[in-house]
């Protein structure tokens, strides 16, 4: 087969056509993703996250047992929810029940020392005895002896 001059031409300028282009490609190709700025995002994982609420959750706790009160038990109950470990989780509850039912004695112990004080009856005395042997707090426990105490000299 015989190709005519104009054949050849075309083939070469469209090889050439097909480097050019090619070229272009390569060179120009990547400049829209090279002027793309990347800035780097913090990623926060789900255990930071864990370790952040446990860590939240412990100082409310610690809260909790220096200031005997029913707002800061709560807080630490909110902060404890938050806390996905279950033996940490159960850890800390305890520690909060703990708190919850010593803060609750020493609200009846001191209920029936009042008691006591007003009636000077020796069945409320008893009472607030026996209310106060409930406590495991030493300083609340003698502060409300003292005052049990001077009703029992009173009488």
């Amino acid at each position: 087969m015989k190709s005519s001059k104009n054949e050849v031409v075309y083939l070469v300028l469209t090889i050439l056509c097909v480097i050019f282009i090619g070229t272009i490609y390569f060179i120009f190709g990547n400049i829209r993703q090279a002027n793309v700025s990347v800035t780097p995002t913090p990623s926060i994982t789900a255990s930071q996250v864990d370790n952040k609420n446990l860590e939240a959750a412990q100082a409310a706790v610690q809260a909790a047992e220096a200031n005997k009160s029913e707002e800061s038990i709560a807080l630490a109950h909110e902060a404890l929810q938050q806390v996905q470990d279950e033996k940490d989780k159960l850890e800390l509850q305890a520690k909060l029940d703990d708190l919850s039912t010593e803060l609750t004695n020493q609200q009846v112990a001191t209920t029936a020392v009042e008691t006591a004080e007003a009636s000077l009856s020796a069945e409320d005395v008893q009472a607030a005895r026996e209310a106060i042997e409930q406590l495991k707090d030493d300083a609340k426990k003698n502060e409300l002896q003292v005052r049990l105490e001077a009703i029992a000299t009173e009488n």
